[in-house]
């Protein structure tokens, strides 16, 4: 899922590492099971390296993902 919202140029590509490593190496304890939750606390992260105004469309754009991604067990 991370990949698939940089390959269809959601968000910016140079996120793309910082997302994944927080997905997948989370600062925070909290966000170390693999949930939505979790994926879109990466994303947020990764949003915090762009300027205010980006980081903002951004976030908006990171809602209309989420709503769309189907949970897999």
């Amino acid at each position: 899922m991370i990949y698939q919202a940089f390959v269809q140029n959601r968000f910016p590509v140079k996120l793309m590492k910082p997302v994944d490593r927080e997905y997948f190496n989370p600062s925070y304890e909290e966000f170390k099971p693999k949930t939505l939750w979790s994926l879109e606390n990466a994303f947020t992260s990764g949003f915090k390296q762009l300027k205010p105004i980006r980081m903002y469309q951004a976030t908006a754009q990171l809602g209309t993902f989420m709503k769309n991604v189907t949970p897999r067990n």
